[in-house]
């Protein structure tokens, strides 16, 4: 399974669907949604090891709908989850991650455009915990 790391070492980005910075993961079953280019499927898992790391998707073709899914910190596991003088004003937990400038908490996800750049930035979490997102991207 490929595997893409920062030069810094504060992020990576494993590939096991699809084609993601120059890597391709190995080749779908015939009968998968993956296996033909044209459904532009990519699965991949992104690891962000402390804050500032950050990566950019690529923008993919017009019609390809993309989900980011913040994985870890799970629900137990934020900053914040047994302290309520931690949560924000909403009584949303800390955000650990922003997607595009908008600010997401551990153990929830985001919809954005497949055809645009997407920038992802850990802003928080807890120090020597991974940050982790799951990508899938199709159409």
């Amino acid at each position: 399974i490929p595997r893409w790391t920062a030069i810094d070492e504060s992020a990576s980005v494993t590939v096991f669907a699809g084609e993601l910075y120059g890597l391709t993961a190995p080749a779908a079953p015939e009968s998968s949604w993956a296996s033909d280019a044209a459904h532009g499927v990519c699965v991949a898992h992104v690891r962000l090891l402390r804050k500032g790391a950050q990566i950019v998707l690529p923008a993919r073709a017009s019609g390809v709908a993309r989900a980011l899914y913040v994985v870890e910190p799970g629900p137990q596991q934020r900053s914040g989850a047994d302290d309520d003088d931690d949560d924000d004003d909403d009584g949303r937990s800390e955000d650990v991650v922003r997607v595009s400038r908008t600010g997401l908490p551990g153990w929830s996800y985001a919809f954005v455009a497949g055809d645009v750049e997407v920038e992802v930035e850990r802003v928080g979490g807890d120090d020597g915990e991974p940050v982790e997102i799951l990508v899938l991207e199709g159409c």
